[in-house]
């Protein structure tokens, strides 16, 4: 049960110290007063919690900004790699073009030397030889035609292999083009994804920025209400924020602070055969709280006046019974003040999940009779009465008992499962409606054989803290 709604349930707030039994003459004016600050207080911490949320979802998309920036920034150092690329393959065209012009030079000047011998060929070699241009002989002596033709033939070769060599790297570098230019679409296709992408989210950012910002309006005003409410009527002094729950007359009203369970408000008693600090889940003894309800909701997380007729919610019970092992105590009056009991030393619900399962009971003692014995492993159902009216409760057909039933302000025979009544242990085998009925539970106390009777005065101290 949250805070909230045992909040309805309570007295009179009052300020009051840290202990859980403590209590103050101070008051406020009014239960309303009190109900407005338990709102108040609520608000602003569901407040908050949006408030928490959504600057989680600012930081998530501050995130996704800063990847997707990332991405585009992977994008450029690619472009950057394949232009140079480019240039390389470029560089290199340019070095074998230079290279070529020079063998083609080459094979000009031998051509040269090689047309220069043919015309003396043509004249005759006896004039040649008788010749007295000396130099002329000498030149064509050096001349050895033969190796100037395999030079010929040679760089005619190499340079058809630079030019087939030439037009393989111009087919690549057009390859590689056209992978660029795919590449430089898809980067831009992708930049204009990301330019459409970083203009949504920097709105959904603008408008959590703009939404966070009524928030923190919204907490400034829910703090100016709380200092508002809890200012000193006399002399306008700000007294500490302390947990409205702990407010209370009633020095059985404490407030109970388990592991993983919100506080909550709880009335504790003392049983004389049974021992103290039994905690009340379930009050019937007037009528005056209806336990007819439209929904489930109500009677998950309670309802009622903690002082009166009230419920405790199977949410809350199911939690404090998987802590650890609890008892279970069923004090009954009927409309002649005949009292009876059943005590079972271990009570256990189920998770909503499990429909709030009676998993467990126990052992059974009292004299009231097992009659909760035919609900256990049952889950909770609801029957609607011929007005209309709905309950909730551990259901099956042969159930012997209905606590959250319909009350009746008389002692009157039942026909049927509507009404609130416990087996047949009053009046031979009819069903009766009772007068009132009570719910306790306590944390089973776990006493070492051993012990000493001073360890389990500690024992049950620990208990009784701990509960």
């Amino acid at each position: 049960m949250k805070t909230p709604n045992v909040n309805n349930l309570a007295e009179e707030p009052q300020v009051s110290g840290s202990s859980l039994e403590s209590t103050t003459d101070n008051s406020f004016n009014s239960d309303s007063d009190a109900e407005v600050l338990c709102a108040a207080t609520d608000q602003l911490k569901s407040v908050k919690k949006c408030k928490t949320n959504e600057k989680k979802k600012i930081n998530d998309l501050e995130e996704r900004l800063v990847f997707e920036k990332e991405k585009i920034r992977h994008y450029e150092a690619l472009i950057r790699d394949k232009d140079d690329i480019i240039k390389s393959l470029k560089w290199i065209a340019e070095s074998e073009d230079i290279i070529i012009k020079q063998m083609q030079s080459q094979i000009n000047d031998l051509q040269n030397a090689l047309d220069l011998k043919n015309p003396l060929n043509i004249t005759d070699q006896k004039d040649v030889f008788n010749s007295s241009e000396k130099p002329i002989t000498e030149n064509i002596n050096q001349i050895q035609e033969p190796n100037i033709q395999d030079q010929i033939n040679l760089l005619k070769l190499t340079n058809a292999k630079y030019v087939t060599l030439i037009d393989e790297l111009e087919l690549k570098l057009k390859e590689k083009e056209d992978i660029v230019i795919l590449f430089e679409s898809k980067v831009a296709e992708l930049e204009n994804q990301f330019k459409k992408d970083e203009v949504i989210l920097r709105a959904e950012i603008a408008k959590l920025e703009d939404k966070a910002k009524d928030t923190s309006a919204e907490i400034l005003e829910k703090d100016e209400q709380l200092r508002k409410y809890t200012s000193n009527a006399n002399n306008g002094s700000e007294i500490q924020p302390t947990l409205l729950l702990n407010f209370t007359k009633n020095k059985n009203i404490k407030l109970v602070e388990m592991q993983g369970i919100d506080p909550f408000m709880a009335v504790f008693e003392d049983i004389q055969t049974a021992g103290s600090d039994w905690m009340v889940i379930q009050r019937r003894i007037d009528g005056t709280v209806s336990f007819s309800h439209n929904s489930e909701l109500p009677c998950s997380v309670g309802f009622g006046n903690i002082n009166s007729e009230y419920w405790i919610g199977f949410d809350l019970l199911h939690q404090i019974t998987n802590t650890q092992k609890y008892e279970l105590y069923v004090e009954l009056v009927d409309f002649d003040d005949v009292t009876a009991y059943a005590r079972y030393d271990n009570f256990t619900v189920g998770s909503k999940d499990e429909k709030y399962m009676l998993k467990s009971l126990g052992s059974y003692s009292g004299n009231a009779g097992d009659a909760f014995r035919s609900l256990e492993k049952q889950t909770v159902d609801k029957w609607t009465k011929t007005d209309k009216s709905i309950f909730f409760w551990w259901y099956t057909p042969n159930m012997q008992c209905n606590l959250n039933g319909p009350y009746y302000n008389s002692k009157l025979k039942l026909n049927n499962i509507y009404g609130l009544w416990w087996g047949r242990w009053n009046i031979g085998k009819s069903i009766y409606s009772l007068k009132s009925c009570k719910m306790l539970i306590r944390r089973k106390l776990q006493f070492n054989s051993i012990a000493t009777p001073k360890e389990k005065s500690y024992m049950v101290q620990d208990v009784i803290n701990g509960i």
